[in-house]
Parts: structure tokens; C-alpha cells; sequence
């Protein structure tokens, strides 16, 4: 695994995942405070032996060189300490029936002959937390929208379970509110009886404090408007949140504080993320959207993934029409839907595996420039890491910060360029390989 930290117009890339990525940046942070200290130290030093000898004939070579030092002497950058502007809250559970949702024999389509999906029927229970998957264009963001009442079903219907209050979350945030809409307005439509006061104090407990209340939702910044989205569900006290692509604009704190939220609320949750982590942690359970079908799987997304690579063939305990699971084709011949030929399991397997063996040569090449990468990547950190370490040394250890300086500036250029090699490789490697 590898995090990859976005700090203003910096980007950092640690060799591991989330945890190690908190443990490394907390370790770096110290050495670079401690180094940063140093060179300060050895600035203050060398101005003001400058400053002392400047105009003595015999210390002339000498304050050159030091001025010579100093002109050369990269500075050390130490990064912010992570922070989150705002919170994001949820609101209180308020009690409602044992089913949430209730989807009956729902269809949908945008132009009345295509359907996005038919004879979708399945239930959602109180308490209940899911995510939908599915690769991009399958419904996922239909689906969310019909369960939000955002959009109405062709055919069927979508029942709300007793005292259920959706709250959505849209990847489009003019969709619920629009951009000509107070933030303090777009609070008080969902609770009539807030007072302007309390709507303040509701927002700025979300970060807007002050006069921030008074801008309109267009304005806002992608993380500002997750932000005032949350709001506006807290002020509805929903009890079913319905959320598209939650984290797609909050800081690595910000995601890891809706997280945690999530993981102890107790109403119903459902969401569409394409941040694996974000699914594993959240959901307990999966919707699979795929080429027409909805299915619900009784697990969470480990255990959908185990589902999934142990499916070659139809399963006789997919015919549990009851559960929401629909029955899949149980034979290996191509079928004709709306004069449409739609390829067997069989075909689509052989089909697929003769796309893979076209461009495995392009992915074994892919693999080695990203190996390659990878592993200059980390000779150049664990080199850039000792010489940082190097700085920190006082007393008769102090290292030549010249000399230290300038290999640290040359290891920054490298690492830049190996990082832009590693990253177009690594994406186009991704992306062929999730085809």
C-alpha cells in the first residue's frame, strides 16, 4: 500500500497504508522540527558572526564563506500539523419502525424504453448499514436518488418505514440545495422551528461561524459544502442517511471523523464511495449494482469480495427471491433480451480472459517500471531520512550542513521525478487491470 499526503503544494508519499501513514508522518514531523530548530540555531550563528566581523581585514575569507553558507543553505519545511476545519456531526437516532426501506418490484428509466434496472425488490431494516457497488454507470447514484425521493420510480415503488426521515448526501449539492440558498436557510427549511440564533450556533458547531452564515451554498468549496450537507441532515434529525460519495472532499481528518461517526450511529445508513476503506469500515452489509441487477448481499465488503471471486459458476442459493437476491441464468448459452444477444457466463468469462491475455505483455511492463520505482523511491527516503537525522546531531557529531543540504535538495529533485514516473505508471497499471 502506499498514502500519498497533499499538503498545500506539496505531496508526500509514504510506503504503507493509513496507520503507518499517521505513525510515519508523526515520526517526520519530530525530525524535521528538531532539524528545522538546528539550522535556525546555525542561522542565527553564522549571521551573527557575519555581523560581528563583517568590517575586520583578517575575518574577510571567512565571513565570505559564511555569507556564501547561508545564500546556499536550503530551508527545512515543516509540514502543518493535520487539521480539520469544522466537524462533521450526525444527528441523533429518533426511533422509527424495524423497516427502513421497502423496495417493491421498482424500475427505472430516464427515457421510458431504456431501463437502468427492473423488478428490483428487497428490504432495508432499522439500523441496517450498506453500500451500494457496482462499476461507474451501473445505477449506483439512480439507486441513491430513488431512495432519497430525489427521483421517482418508473415503475414500482419505494416505501418509507414508519417515523423513517431520509437525509441525502449528493455528489450534486444544488440537487437539494440551491445555490442561491443561504446556508442559515437552507438549516432553518428543515426545521421550522429553529431561530435564527440557533441555526447560527447550528452551523458554526459545522465551521461556519460568524457572517459565514449568510453566504450562499454556490459559493462554498466542495469541503465546506459536504460540510453545510451534514448540517442540513442534523437539522432534519434523518434517522435513514442516504450518502453519495461522502469523502470525495474532505481532508484525511475530516474522512476519518465521519467515519468513526458512522461506525457508532445507530439509524440507517447507506452509501456509494469508491474508497474501499471507507466501504470496509462502514458497511455491514452490500448492494451489488450490475448491468441491470440489484442484488443484496448479507455481509460486509471482505466478504463480498470472497462471494464474488468464488462465483464461476450459478449458485442454487441465489434463488432466494425473498431476500432480494435475484435468480441469475443457470445455463452457459447466450440468451436474446429486447432483440438484444446477451453472452452467456461461459462467453463473458472466455471473452474477458482474451482481453487479458492481449495486453498482459503492456501489464508485466507496467509492473516492472512501477517495481523499479518503488524501489529507488525508498533507497532515496531511507537516504533522506539519515541525513535528516544527520541535521539533528549537536555538539562534536555536527554534520556539515552544506554538504548535507545539497544532497538533500538533489534527493528532492530525484524523488520528484521518480514520484511522476511511479504515479503514470502505477494509474495506467490500475486502471488496465480493472478492466
Amino acid at each position: 500500500n502506499v498514502t500519498l499526503e497533499v499538503d498545500g503544494q506539496t505531496v508526500t508519499r509514504y510506503n504503507g497504508g493509513y496507520d503507518f501513514y499517521l505513525k510515519e508522518r508523526t515520526q517526520r514531523h519530530e525530525a524535521l522540527v528538531a532539524a528545522r530548530r538546528n539550522q535556525d540555531r546555525l542561522r542565527e550563528q553564522t549571521q551573527r558572526f557575519i555581523d560581528t566581523f563583517r568590517y575586520t581585514p583578517t575575518k574577510a575569507a571567512q565571513v565570505q564563506s559564511r555569507i556564501k553558507m547561508l545564500e546556499k543553505m536550503e530551508e527545512i519545511v515543516v509540514p502543518r500539523e493535520a487539521t480539520t476545519a469544522g466537524k462533521i456531526r450526525l444527528p441523533e437516532f429518533q426511533h422509527s419502525g424495524t423497516t427502513a426501506l421497502n423496495i417493491k418490484d421498482v424500475g427505472f428509466s430516464y427515457d421510458g424504453s431504456h431501463w437502468v434496472f427492473r423488478n428490483v425488490s428487497f428490504q432495508v431494516g432499522r439500523g441496517e448499514q450498506l453500500a451500494l457497488v457496482g462499476f461507474n454507470g451501473m445505477g449506483k447514484t439512480t439507486l441513491s436518488r430513488l431512495f432519497s425521493k430525489v427521483l421517482d420510480p418508473t415503475e414500482g415503488e419505494i416505501i418509507l418505514g414508519h417515523k423513517v426521515v431520509p437525509g441525502y448526501v449528493s455528489q450534486d449539492i444544488s440537487e437539494t440545495i440551491p445555490p442561491e440558498r443561504s446556508l442559515i436557510n437552507a438549516v432553518r427549511m428543515e426545521d421550522g422551528t429553529l431561530t435564527e440564533a440557533t441555526a447560527r450556533n447550528l452551523l458554526g458547531s459545522f465551521g461556519f461561524s460568524g457572517d459565514d452564515a449568510f453566504k450562499t451554498a454556490g459559493v462554498l468549496s466542495g469541503g465546506e459544502k459536504i460540510r453545510l450537507a451534514f448540517a442540513r441532515i442534523y437539522a432534519a434529525k434523518a434517522n435513514l442517511l442516504i450518502l453519495d460519495e461522502p469523502t470525495t472532499h474532505l481532508d484525511i481528518n475530516g474522512r476519518r471523523a465521519l467515519e468513526e461517526e458512522l461506525v457508532k450511529y445507530e439509524g440507517t445508513v447507506i452509501i456509494v464511495s469508491h474508497d474501499v476503506e471507507f466501504v470496509r469500515t462502514v458497511a455491514h452489509n452490500i448492494i451489488e449494482v450490475s448491468n441491470g441487477n440489484v442484488r443484496k448481499f448479507l455481509g460486509g465488503y471482505d466478504d463480498f469480495l470472497a462471494f464474488q471471486n468464488k462465483r464461476t459458476a450459478p449458485d442454487p442459493s441465489l434463488q432466494q427471491t425473498s431476500s432480494g437476491i435475484k435468480t441469475e441464468p443457470t445455463d452457459n448459452s447466450s440468451k436474446t433480451v429486447n432483440d438484444k444477444k446477451v453472452l452467456s457466463r461461459k462467453e463473458i468469462r472466455r471473452q474477458r480472459a482474451m482481453e487479458r491475455e492481449k495486453i498482459k505483455p503492456l501489464i508485466n511492463s507496467l509492473k516492472r517500471r512501477v517495481a523499479a520505482s518503488e524501489k529507488r523511491i525508498i533507497q532515496l527516503e531511507e537516504e533522506q531520512g539519515q541525513l535528516v537525522e544527520r541535521l539533528s546531531l549537536e555538539g562534536d557529531d555536527k554534520p556539515d550542513f552544506e554538504s548535507i543540504n545539497r544532497r538533500l535538495s538533489e534527493i528532492q529533485k530525484e524523488l520528484e521525478s521518480v514520484n511522476t514516473l511511479w504515479e503514470q505508471a502505477a494509474s495506467e497499471l490500475a486502471f488496465l487491470e480493472a478492466e
